[in-house]
């Protein structure tokens, strides 16, 4: 061994900085990539359940008015308005003598009058509100507190569909009513006031966000019997009962055995046998 040398063996069993740099930058552009693969993965599953769960909220608000018009009673009262002479027109849908109850708050309320229309935002888009009132909305001369209160707050009030382009009634009647059928682009009215009857059915313009298709629903309202009617046939029926009863009973009394009185059994002829 010569003086003054060394000699020193190098391990080759570890890793450089270098390499160490390099894997880990690999091992970040995979994650990324995995990362990004389960992001447009969650976003391709969340868009349709978007979707689906919109439209189940928009027919289940369809099937609502198609069961409200189909099952309301003979004496229900129905006016349109129109809050808005322009586009987007804002049409008012009034109903009265429309059984409707409901638990608000963790109290049962009753209400007497609903209200459906249409109110117009900032940007021009439209929100569908459902308000309940507590007394009436229209005139009622058949109600004793048949006066319409115009003034009244709503019990309750809820935004059913947000942010629509077009929401557009139209009326139609079988038995004719004058400009139902030469409509072209003026918004309808339902007078009650005048008319005093339920149309025959009507036509629903919806245009939801994000969407050019307008969707069109029609919904029928049954004629129906008002139960005021068959009280008022009831109880003259009964009226007209009665007094033929005590009219036949008055003349069996005044009769003699011999005359008209007389011929009809019972305590009128006893009578006149006793005096």
């Amino acid at each position: 061994m010569k003086k003054g040398s060394c000699h020193i063996k190098s391990s080759q069993g570890g890793f450089t900085l270098l390499e160490m740099v390099v894997a880990l930058a690999i091992g970040a552009a995979v994650l990324v990539s995995v990362f990004m693969l389960a992001d447009a993965a969650v976003k391709t599953t969340s868009v349709p359940l978007k979707y689906q769960e919109e439209n189940l909220s928009r027919e289940a608000f369809f099937d609502y008015l198609k069961e409200h018009f189909e099952t309301m009673p003979g004496d229900a009262m129905m006016q349109l308005n129109q809050l808005s002479e322009s586009s987007p027109f804002q049409p008012e849908l009034i109903f009265q003598n429309v059984p409707v109850s409901l638990n608000w708050g963790g109290r049962p309320i009753s209400a007497k009058a609903v209200r459906l229309f249409a109110r117009v935002r900032e940007d021009k888009r439209l929100d569908v509100v459902m308000e309940y009132y507590e007394r009436n909305l229209l005139d009622d001369p058949n109600d004793p507190e048949g006066a319409a209160d115009f003034d009244q707050d709503p019990l309750v009030s809820l935004v059913l569909l947000e942010g629509l382009g077009e929401f557009d009634w139209e009326v139609f009647d079988g038995r004719g009513f004058d400009g139902v059928e030469n409509r072209t682009r003026t918004p309808y009215n339902w007078d009650w006031a005048n008319l005093r009857r339920m149309p025959t059915f009507l036509k629903l313009a919806v245009r939801f966000p994000e969407s050019d298709i307008v969707v069109r629903r029609t919904f029928w309202i049954p004629k129906k019997e008002n139960p005021r009617n068959r009280i008022r046939q009831t109880m003259t029926r009964a009226g007209n009962n009665r007094f033929g009863e005590e009219s036949t009973g008055s003349g069996s009394g005044s009769g003699t055995s011999g005359g008209p009185g007389g011929a009809v059994p019972g305590v009128g002829s006893n009578n006149v046998e006793g005096r």
